[in-house]
């Protein structure tokens, strides 16, 4: 199994976990032999958006970030 095909099954198996929760999309896109796989979450309302980035990063998501008005 190649680095991507692992990147896709925990992107997919992250929103598939999350689906129940909260509205999610993935976002997959191909750049010079690679691909990266984004997976959004939301909308969140202010009072849970803190409660999910906690949940995220002490999960093993550290680089995940809040977006505001998309």
């Amino acid at each position: 199994m190649c680095s991507s095909d692992l990147e896709q099954y925990s992107a997919l198996d992250l929103a598939g976990r999350l689906g129940g929760m909260y509205p999610v999309t993935v976002y997959i896109s191909d750049s010079s032999d690679t691909f990266n796989y984004k997976v959004m979450v939301g909308p969140l309302g202010q009072d849970e958006s803190g409660a999910v980035m906690y949940s995220f990063r002490s999960s093993g998501y550290p680089d995940a970030f809040l977006r505001k008005g998309l």
